[in-house]
């Protein structure tokens, strides 16, 4: 018969814990002494046996502060480990009555460093003690592609602490590195290379001992992909900057390309470069403009002005531009290179809109001193073709489209002829080489109802304003409409020129009051009489 005797367990638990408690007690001995001072990431052991609340290892946080249980923070950070117990036996006294065997243990010492910029996962980490610089990066994941190897940083207690880590890549010697202290924050910053934009970073456009430095080099402004400063070289050719640069985006405007040079005393000189005609059509490679250090590169963008989008061709370069205004869909302001005439101009104001008297374009041409005014009668250069018509236009000149109903009161009547009488609509009316009186008498919006269409007379004006009264009557003339729909004769039709009056009498004129009122400023009374046979 087999007798089983038992036995409680609490007493055999009890002496294993004490037996492990002072184990733990016996391997920490050897990390610090009762002098060791305390520091933000240092780990705790609270040693109590028979105290399921403690026998617990808990570290100093960021503040310096330690958690204990039931108790709440006690400030510990700059203590000493003798000095630490007491404060927490004094803490631990108001809700344990025994501590007489309390032990506060450092387990293990503990690096809290912050790693932030150009790091892949920036944030906080710890490390072992004797932890250096490389070990915080690989924490953090490693640099991104753009980091400024030699001017990162180590931020301890208010003060800043550049070194060069890439003179410790190339050699190796990581006494030039700083020792971390915990609470230390490790800074990368970006490079000089990757300008004010955040862009996607490729190392091939860095030369081989780019380092992100701010030493000589230059930068590239405006329409590029990757905008930013880059290294010079003696052998660094335009060409190879904007390469490095990502090269030019669809906006760029590679006929304006701007060098800004800088001499010793500070002053600034400008060069432009034709890149777009050196590139279709080749050229000398000494036309290339050469790059010193601290040149800055510009490279403009092409305009696109819309009606109501003036802030983008008000960026556009005055010197290097051509002005259209008036009744065309987009006007502005205009790059202009000698490739470009008035045509091409005229397509990047988007056309002439329906209101634009295309007969009447005026072109104000300017050279810095004088200016000239030249008419297009585009029209015209519509129907013959004829490429003679269109004026030469460069940068700084004006195109202007009048409105064709603006008012004819604001032209000279030497540009114009008038119609008054029995017609619906009197006025001035803007003639051109091809209109005849029926196409006068059209515009006027024909006779009306108390027209006498068999007796319109015809004033030329002009040669009167030089010539008597007597000479005068061989320029007025009189012209049957009712004669003309019958016969069809177009010999019939009189000549006219800017500055004549077509007068048409109603039925009921008898006296022609209304035909002196009208052109009496043109021929005298006596002359008109003579020709429609007095009174």
């Amino acid at each position: 018969m087999t007798t089983i005797v038992k036995f409680p367990l609490w007493p055999i638990l009890a002496w294993l814990q004490c037996c492990f408690a002072l184990s733990l007690a016996l391997s920490f001995s050897a990390v610090a002494s009762d002098q060791t001072t305390l520091r933000a990431g240092d780990a705790l052991y609270l040693s109590l046996p028979g105290e399921s609340t403690l026998n617990i290892t808990m570290p100093i946080k960021r503040n310096g502060k330690l958690l204990l249980p039931e108790v709440g923070e006690v400030y510990l950070q700059g203590l000493t480990l003798i000095e630490a117990t007491e404060k927490v036996k004094t803490q631990l006294e108001e809700v344990l009555h025994d501590l007489s065997a309390f032990e506060l243990i450092l387990k293990e010492r503990r690096l809290i460093i912050s790693v932030l910029g150009y790091v892949k996962k920036p944030g906080n980490i710890d490390l072992p003690p004797g932890s250096g610089i490389q070990a915080a990066i690989t924490l953090a994941q490693g640099l991104i592609p753009g980091a400024q190897l030699d001017k990162m940083q180590v931020r301890r207690d208010g003060k800043v602490l550049t070194f060069d880590y890439k003179y410790y890549l190339d050699s190796g010697d990581s006494s030039k590195l700083p020792q971390l202290l915990s609470l230390d924050t490790i800074f990368v910053p970006a490079s000089s290379l990757m300008g004010n934009v955040q862009v996607d970073f490729d190392a091939k456009y860095v030369s081989q001992n780019a380092s992100g430095s701010d030493h000589q080099g230059v930068q590239v402004m405006g329409e590029v992909l990757n905008p930013g400063q880059f290294d010079w070289n003696e052998n660094l050719t335009l060409f190879d900057l904007l390469t490095r640069a990502g090269g030019p985006n669809n906006k760029a405007n590679l006929a304006g390309v701007k060098i800004l040079s800088r001499d010793d005393k500070g002053n600034v000189t400008s060069r432009i470069f034709d890149m777009a005609t050196f590139i279709e059509q080749g050229g000398a490679l000494a036309s290339i403009p050469q790059l010193q250090p601290k040149d800055t590169v510009i490279v403009p963008m092409v305009s696109q002005a819309k009606n109501d989008e003036k802030s983008n061709w008000l960026q556009q370069s005055a010197e290097e531009s051509i002005y259209v205004m008036g009744e065309v869909t987009a006007p502005g302001r205009y790059l202009f290179n000698n490739r470009m005439h008035f045509l091409d101009i005229l397509a990047a104001a988007k056309g002439p809109n329906d209101k634009a008297d295309i007969n009447n374009i005026r072109i104000t041409h300017r050279n810095g001193k004088t200016s000239k005014v030249t008419h297009l009668n585009l029209g015209k250069y519509f129907e013959t073709g004829d490429d003679s018509l269109l004026p030469k236009v460069t940068t700084g000149d004006v195109i202007y489209l009048p409105n064709k109903n603006r008012l004819l009161a604001n032209d000279h009547h030497d540009k114009t002829v008038r119609v008054l009488g029995a017609v619906n609509t009197q006025g001035r009316y803007r003639l051109n080489g091809s209109m005849t009186i029926l196409d006068l008498l059209a515009q006027a919006g024909g006779l009306s109802s108390t027209a006498l269409a068999s007796n319109i007379v015809v004033v030329n004006g002009a040669p009167c304003q030089a010539q008597g009264e007597a000479e005068c009557l061989s320029n007025v003339s009189n012209f049957d409409l009712i004669d003309f729909s019958e016969s069809g004769d177009f010999s019939q039709l009189p000549r006219l020129s800017s500055g004549d009056t077509v007068y048409v009498l109603h039925k009921q004129d008898s006296t022609w009051n209304r035909v002196l009122d009208g052109i009496q400023d043109t021929v005298s009374v006596l002359s008109v009489l003579k020709i429609l046979g007095g009174g």
